[in-house]
């Protein structure tokens, strides 16, 4: 007889219980979520490989050649070899004012925007983990002072707070991701002390103390691995919501400053030739729209298929749907 006791005693593996065959089977079943997925990985490609997926420099400008509109042609200097000489180049997304362009500055801005919104997720992540554990496995004196100043952060708008920040330290990439970090750790904080909270009570944990684990062992063991699903749930819906409010900030002019690009700098720069040149400003526009509904149809789908309950009713309504030939 095969003894089972070293069966039950061992703790399932995240990725094989997350990613089981049913569960990816299910995955593919539902249209809207795998093109939100492709466009992600097509978004973080291009960003990763910018400089081989842009056609053009970015910073190449052609003065003569500003504001021509998507799929044009033009005739322009290629400075990089000597003597220059003419080109001839075809501009999927047209240029901007100043003639460079405009699919080029939308994958380094794609660069900037989708590099701030993940660093700034994975910041604040971390410090909202570490005060959440701290606040919940401890409670006491520490979780009393932690969630006062969870309540006093959360009682100060997003923006003002980043504008009274950038304001101090200045508009550059790394300040926004502190900004970033200042303004929103307190959702994974409040999140993570309350899954510990009652994690804390549960058998396997009182099993734990029994016999003679650590605190620190019985937090990096036993419960940060319970605690994956939510945050990486919270996290791709909180990555959309920092490109948004990157754009804000640039727009405003106290985010990324030029040389550099971003989506939201596109915007602000392109604004004043909406009338004569809608490309620039509606190009970097519905990146940052197709961009963000993709995390938020994303982060949804995690949501759904981290919950049992939520995961067995969306598998079961998109198995009927399937059969009925209803394909979302």
């Amino acid at each position: 007889m095969q003894n089972n006791t070293t069966t039950l005693g061992r703790r399932p593996n995240f990725l094989v219980a997350t990613w089981r065959r049913p569960l990816v089977q299910a995955f593919f079943s539902d249209t809207i979520t795998v093109i939100s997925a492709s466009f992600l990985i097509i978004i973080l490609l291009a960003a990763v490989f910018a400089p081989w997926s842009s056609p053009y420099d970015p910073e190449d400008q052609q003065l003569r050649l500003r504001h021509l509109q998507p799929f044009s042609s033009g005739q322009a200097i290629n400075r990089q070899v000597d003597p220059p000489v003419a080109e001839e180049r075809f501009f999927i997304l047209g240029t901007d004012h100043l003639g460079r362009d405009l699919l080029t500055r939308l994958i380094y801005g794609g660069r900037i925007s989708v590099s701030v919104g993940a660093l700034g997720v994975l910041v604040s992540g971390i410090i909202g983990l570490f005060l959440g554990l701290v606040a919940g496995y401890y409670r006491g004196v520490l979780d009393d002072i932690i969630m006062r100043a969870v309540d006093v952060f959360m009682s100060v708008p997003l923006l003002l707070l980043a504008l009274m920040v950038l304001y101090i330290l200045g508009p550059s990439f790394t300040n926004i991701i502190i900004v970033f970090a200042v303004a929103r750790w307190m959702l994974y904080c409040r999140v993570t002390r309350g899954v510990v909270l009652s994690l804390r009570e549960q058998a396997f944990v009182d099993a734990a103390r029994a016999i003679g684990c650590s605190d620190r062992r019985i937090i990096a063991r036993h419960i940060v691995p319970n605690l994956i699903t939510p945050l990486l749930t919270i996290a791709a819906l909180e990555v959309p919501r920092n490109i948004l409010t990157e754009s804000t900030l640039s727009f405003l002019g106290f985010g990324i400053q030029p040389p550099q690009s971003s989506w939201g700098l596109m915007l602000a720069q392109g604004r004043q030739y909406i009338v004569t040149a809608w490309w620039v400003v509606v190009v970097p526009g519905t990146a940052i729209f197709l961009t963000a509904l993709s995390f938020n149809l994303f982060g949804v789908w995690m949501r759904a298929v981290s919950d049992p309950l939520q995961r067995w009713r969306w598998m079961k309504a998109t198995k009927e749907a399937k059969e009925a030939g209803v394909h979302f």
